[in-house]
């Protein structure tokens, strides 16, 4: 028996166009995943979709210290994901 799934990680705002620390040209991949995911829910395999996220006053923040901008904070609203799922 052949079982399938789809992971779909790390799709959240702060990496898309716009975001904290957006990469390039990411809204253009939103709607081939969302096409994936549809297809994938199709023939009944798991979709699994990752998250980073940080609580607020994580010591990775530039303002605490880290080298990194303030991203992904644990219960903000600032999912891409929802689009696709």
């Amino acid at each position: 028996m052949t079982k399938s799934a789809l992971l779909v990680v790390d799709v959240q705002r702060d990496f898309c166009e716009g975001g904290a620390l957006a990469a390039a040209n990411t809204l253009s991949l939103l709607p081939p995943l969302q096409k994936f995911v549809t297809e994938a829910k199709r023939q009944g395999a798991l979709v699994v979709f990752t998250q980073d996220w940080h609580p607020a006053n994580h010591s990775s923040f530039k303002v605490n210290g880290g080298p990194w901008p303030v991203h992904c904070v644990f219960r903000n609203s600032r999912r891409a994901a929802d689009a696709a799922a």
